[in-house]
């Protein structure tokens, strides 16, 4: 469902929660397909929010998606999601740089990927 996104596969059959580890292919422009490895950081279910983290070096993610439910002025349900993607890395140069180039790239792959889950979902 995320633009670049091959394919997600768990390296074990343990439950989804903290601590779970999935490989995850990324198509990237110039570099080709590369391996990540993906880590379950946070695991609220019962507040609908799920943190991960990868191992990507050149922008070290950490992400956290929450859905929320609310109901509209019809009564019809409707689902928030918030996306947030953070970085671990700590140097000035980078956020002057390089963040600045992957914040206009992955803020497009977001919108992008928000429309296909709600066309996913709404079909």
């Amino acid at each position: 469902w995320f633009p670049g996104v091959t394919v997600e596969d768990p390296i074990d059959n343990s439950k989804l929660g903290v601590g779970k580890l999935y490989y995850e292919y990324l198509s990237l422009p110039v570099i080709g397909v590369t391996k990540v490895t993906l880590e379950i950081t946070k695991y609220k279910p019962r507040k609908h929010i799920i943190g991960y983290e990868t191992d990507l070096d050149m922008i070290m993610p950490r992400y956290e998606i929450k859905c929320e439910e609310k109901a509209d002025d019809a009564g019809k349900l409707k689902t928030r999601v918030i996306w947030k993607m953070y970085t671990r890395k700590r140097s000035y140069l980078y956020y002057g740089t390089v963040l600045q180039v992957m914040r206009v790239i992955m803020k497009d792959r977001a919108a992008s990927a928000l429309l296909q889950l709600f066309y996913k979902f709404a079909s």
